[in-house]
């Protein structure tokens, strides 16, 4: 797990939670995959320099929030949006559902989810 991101007060399910935000680029498997979420194709948000606090978001097989994508003038967007009711102060984690790169070794997932597949990649 990394930083993490805790909530001040209560979410609603289905209330926007916050925008993830950074810099569009196609994805490059050579880099390191540390703030990066993919909107559609090879086409990603990389949050590791301009980003929102979204980054900080952790991962987890069994999520309260979900990534919903929309587009705003042509540009494609993307937000966090509560899966159910998230309690104050309870950290924030969607499912990252990272794809397998054949010849990569898989992420280990930390979530401690009861349902926790054992990889972040799905």
């Amino acid at each position: 797990k990394g930083r993490g991101l805790m909530v001040l007060e209560r979410c609603k399910r289905g209330e926007l939670v916050i925008e993830y935000l950074g810099v569009e680029v196609p994805r490059r498997t050579s880099e390191p995959m540390q703030y990066l979420l993919r909107l559609h194709g090879n086409v990603h948000i990389d949050a590791s320099h301009r980003g929102s606090l979204a980054r900080y978001i952790n991962h987890s097989c069994e999520p309260n929030c979900v990534v919903e994508r929309w587009r705003v003038a042509g540009v494609t967007r993307a937000g966090i949006f509560a899966k159910r009711v998230i309690r104050e102060g309870e950290e924030l984690t969607f499912d990252y559902q990272w794809d397998a790169v054949p010849g990569r070794d898989k992420t280990p997932c930390h979530c401690g989810a009861r349902t926790c597949r054992q990889t972040i990649q799905r």
